[in-house]
């Protein structure tokens, strides 16, 4: 099950609110941001498109002549901001239905790394070879959605006019790949300590819900929280404020239903804060900012 701390996550990638500066075109340059695991985007270039313009230019206004309600549908459905949310979203909504998926802090990281990769692989692509969309080369031609203010080859997905595929990618990534390291990281001090949670030392403490089977110190709450929220405020400065209270509250809530001791809470924050740290000096070196 998301966490309030998730959601609200969630709605601040979702609200479109990047701390940058747009230009005329979506992220010329972020073909060269650093990369996770392929060696660079350059090294993934797709082949040339072939020069047959005139000919995809006319199944293009087949297609969309024929576009029904159940293809508006469709497209609806995937127009959700940047083009990894959906797939994103399938994991969400499979927790929300509390479906297990075994380590599911694993396919978060690796599926928004490869997501993250993938947009960036593209865009070098794209501004590579700066073919104009289809509208752009017949202006006619209609459209179902606002035309991206990036090239179209390769397709990203880039479904909204105020998307910015590259952004939210690496905030994705960094958000699920920190929340990885922060949960090794408390798991690593709870099994070292082995400390017993507050009803195990006290009986006449009754917990609001099930008491987790692993040890109390630190508070993967507190730990993983702060991880994450110090990683979105270095990405949104101006709601940072905002997100550290949530963040705080998350792991406070631990302590308020009888699960973990204010020593949790305040190792795993710090332990957060540590973590986060080293993700954020490597953001400010991947070339986005």
């Amino acid at each position: 099950m998301l966490s309030g701390f998730s959601r609200a996550c969630a709605l601040i990638l979702l609200s479109g609110n990047f701390a940058f500066a747009q230009s005329d075109q979506i992220e010329p340059n972020a073909g060269m941001w650093k990369t996770w695991v392929i060696t660079s985007g350059k090294d993934f270039r797709v082949p040339p498109p072939p020069d047959t313009s005139a000919t995809e230019l006319e199944q293009v206004r087949e297609l969309v002549a024929k576009n029904d309600a159940q293809v508006a549908a469709k497209i609806t459905f995937w127009d959700a901001g940047s083009p990894g949310y959906r797939w994103i979203d399938l994991v969400n909504n499979r927790l929300l239905a509390n479906q297990t998926i075994p380590n599911a802090h694993r396919v978060y990281t690796y599926l928004t790394m490869a997501v993250y990769d993938a947009t960036i692989a593209a865009w070098e692509s794209k501004y590579f070879y700066n073919r104009p969309r289809p509208s752009e080369v017949d202006t006619t031609l209609p459209t179902a959605l606002p035309t991206p203010r990036s090239p179209a080859y390769p397709s990203e997905h880039a479904a909204a006019a105020a998307a910015n595929p590259p952004r939210a990618a690496r905030a994705y990534a960094m958000l699920a790949t920190v929340y990885y390291d922060a949960y090794i990281a408390s798991n690593d001090g709870k099994y070292a300590y082995w400390y017993l949670r507050p009803n195990m030392l006290d009986p006449s403490i009754t917990p609001l819900f099930a008491v987790p089977a692993h040890p109390s110190y630190p508070s993967n709450h507190s730990t993983l929280s702060t991880a994450r929220c110090e990683v979105l405020a270095y990405l949104f400065p101006d709601q940072a404020e905002f997100i550290r209270t949530v963040g705080k509250e998350a792991g406070d809530s631990r302590i308020w239903a009888g699960i973990h001791y204010e020593m949790d809470n305040r190792a795993g924050a710090a332990l957060g804060k540590a973590v986060a740290g080293k993700f954020i000096e490597r953001a400010k070196k991947d070339g986005a900012d």
